[in-house]
């Protein structure tokens, strides 16, 4: 807290220190544009004078009475007609001075002083009007040492120049204008070495002034107010063409003067306007200003003093509680990875192993212990595998270890008795602080790879006991064609030879033994083409199902009935023809077998799937029974006709998953039996049929 205090004492002192320092700067703002301004209004105030004596100029060179008394050289005449309008002019636009000049410059008239004349007028604004025959204008100092603006312009009649006219004003008429302004006092200064003292001092007794010579060193009063003690000091200092400013303290006061340099109009420095601005209420008013911010600051820092210690006290319930919630957490954690089966391995960046649980211990053999801080990769991993392993566990490299979710990969893990034990690996990555971290699931699948082992070799054991049965199958069949054939021929040769000899019951025996040894031969057929179509591997070719179809249901016609529908639109698909051919033969041969009688139907219809073909042979028969849907795809299963071998149905299950498609049957009893199945756009041999033919 001590802490906090002193933190609050500086921060108020750098407000205070920030606050005043801003004031100032903007006073000193606000002190320039003044000055600015007023630099603006007298400079504005001269060309306005400029313009008015321009005007004036003008009026006067338009009277043609003037003009004639000029071009006369009467100077009574030009006495006569500017006497009253020389006054008038005065009144209205304080003009001060009024000449008329001859051709040669020679006064001919001061209207302002009627008794003076004939004299040279040589200044540099006549000079300038005479060289370049327009008007000329600027300050400049008269006969009686005053500074004045004057304007001079040539008079012409039909291009002759018949002399000049000049009118001025004082300087002095200006700065009492601006010395009127409340705010500020004005002060114009003539430098010494611009003056002959004795014509100033008679210039002074004539206009009825104060001539005060040694009031200051270096420079001469024109106006009329009382100077200040220091403006002699500042005007001495006061060097260059340049305006310069000055804050000064005077009588408790405070003073902001301003120096600008008056020239005249051959650019040479005739004095200086001296202008004191009393800025004592500008400072005044800015130190109630930072009192004011610095008592707010003071209670905004005292407010925010107290809101951060209750803060402050929130924040360290909040981070007890926090603590307390935390270790909760990490007695859960370690609970939980204490009873988990998997072990659970973290390490940093470097490889170097941060998080060790009681399972890796028991996979591994290591205890936390002994593994913390050491690297991972170089204590469980093989060498072969160690430098890949090692160049991954980078920062930049780790989430190249993460797969999928739920990904896992095997590997196999040294432990510490030096055994390699196989393991399943899932990898994710964590970020602690700013550092990524690999997270390692490792579960220990010895039991599982040993089962695997085992359902191999029992697999492999199943394979040659089926490929021995097929041998069998194949060669029982082999020899039972032989004798079921000798006994169709011998049948058929008893009746041929005996049948009139033979009594009708004879005869039907014959016949019942010819339809039991045909029955016996189809059995035998369809278990050679079982074993076939187990073995067999025929290439896949584009087939027209449409076609095949037909010519099926051409050889299974009797008469008109039942009747076979073929869809228009099947299509052609990719299987080998024969193995395609016996699926169609057999499921129509067991649709036709089964609706038989008058009115009958059986029809073949197809969809096209996204990845495959759907075939439906819907027929009209009796139906089958919901419980019989499965059965009747074993082998030798027998519907409940009685008929066929029981070898069809399977022998068309067979194909089907044998090329990765699905077969299946829907019916109810009563409403016929449609008999479906699927057969991929893209077949492939199933994993266990490849073995089977391969074998």
């Amino acid at each position: 807290m001590p802490a906090f205090v002193a933190m609050l004492a500086m921060l108020f002192a750098a407000q205070v220190m920030m606050v005043h320092h801003l004031q100032t700067q903007a006073i000193d703002s606000d002190l320039v544009h003044g000055d600015r301004l007023l630099e603006d209004f007298l400079g504005g105030s001269i060309a306005h004078e400029e313009r008015s004596l321009s005007g004036t100029l003008v009026t006067l060179r338009g009277d043609p009475r003037l003009a004639e008394a000029l071009q006369r050289g009467d100077r009574d005449a030009l006495h006569a007609l500017t006497r009253t309008r020389f006054q008038e002019l005065r009144s209205e636009t304080d003009i001060t001075h009024l000449y008329f000049l001859d051709p040669e410059r020679r006064c001919l008239l001061r209207a302002h002083h009627p008794d003076r004349h004939g004299d040279i007028i040589d200044r540099q604004t006549a000079l300038h009007a005479e060289s370049t025959g327009s008007i000329a204008s600027g300050l400049e100092l008269g006969e009686l040492d005053t500074v004045t603006l004057r304007t001079i312009a040539p008079w012409l009649v039909d291009g002759e120049r018949i002399g000049y006219v000049e009118v001025g004003v004082e300087l002095e008429h200006v700065f009492d204008e601006m010395s009127g302004r409340p705010e500020h006092a004005l002060y114009g200064l003539v430098r010494k070495d611009r003056l002959e003292r004795e014509s100033w001092e008679e210039g002074m007794r004539i206009l009825g002034r104060p001539a005060q010579w040694d009031r200051l060193p270096d420079h001469v009063y024109v106006g009329r107010g009382v100077l200040p003690g220091w403006i002699g000091q500042l005007a001495s200092a006061a060097e260059g063409e340049e305006t310069t400013s000055v804050d000064l303290s005077e009588g408790g006061r405070e003073h902001r003067i301003l120096l600008a340099p008056i020239q005249d109009v051959s650019n040479q420095n005739l004095g200086l306007l001296v202008l004191d601005r009393d800025t004592t209420e500008i400072w005044i008013a800015a130190e109630r200003t930072t009192m004011a911010i610095a008592l707010l600051g003071v209670l905004l820092m005292l407010l925010a003093g107290f809101a951060f210690g209750l803060r402050m006290w929130q924040a360290s319930k909040a981070l007890e509680r926090s603590r307390r919630e935390l270790l909760d957490s990490e007695r859960k954690l370690s609970a939980m990875t204490a009873s988990v089966r998997d072990g659970i391995i973290m390490v940093d960046a470097r490889g170097r192993v941060a998080f060790w649980n009681l399972a890796a211990q028991s996979i591994l053999g290591h205890s936390a212990e002994e593994v913390m801080g050491e690297d991972l990769v170089g204590l469980t991993l093989p060498p072969a595998e160690q430098a890949e392993w090692r160049g991954r566990l980078t920062n930049a490299s780790i989430r190249s270890l993460e797969g999928p979710s739920g990904a896992r990969r095997e590997s196999r893990w040294i432990g510490r008795d030096g055994n390699a034990i196989p393991v399943e690996i899932s990898i994710a990555s964590l970020d602690i602080y700013g550092q990524t971290h690999a997270v390692c699931v490792v579960r220990d699948i010895t039991l599982r790879k040993e089962i695997e082992r085992r359902r191999e070799a029992s697999l492999r054991e199943a394979q040659e006991a089926t490929r021995e049965l097929g041998e069998f199958t194949s060669a029982i069949a082999h020899d039972l064609r032989t004798p079921l054939v000798g006994i169709d021929h011998l049948t058929s040769w008893l009746t041929e030879d005996f049948g009139a000899d033979l009594s009708k019951e004879a005869h039907a025996h014959l016949q019942m033994i010819r339809e039991r040894n045909r029955g016996a031969q189809a059995l035998v057929e369809g278990m050679l083409q079982y074993a076939i179509a187990r073995r067999s591997s025929n290439p896949l070719e584009s087939v027209d199902t449409r076609t095949m179809c037909e010519d099926i249901a051409e050889t299974l016609a009797h008469g008109s009935e039942p009747r076979i529908l073929i869809s228009p639109d099947l299509p052609r698909v990719r299987m080998p023809r024969a193995a395609l051919q016996q699926v169609f033969e057999s499921l129509l041969h067991n649709a036709v077998r089964y609706v038989g009688g008058p009115g009958g139907e059986v029809r073949i219809e197809c969809r096209e799937l996204p990845d495959h073909w759907e075939f439906a042979i819907i027929d009209t028969g009796p139906g089958i029974p919901s419980g019989d849907l499965l059965r009747i795809f074993r082998r030798f299963e027998r519907g409940s006709s009685g008929g066929g071998t029981g070898l069809g149905l399977a022998l068309a299950k067979q194909i089907i998953d044998r090329y990765g498609g699905r077969i299946w049957a829907e019916s109810a009893i009563g409403e016929g039996a449609t008999f479906c199945f699927t057969i991929p756009k893209q077949p492939r041999l199933s994993s266990e049929q490849s073995t089977l033919v391969a074998e």
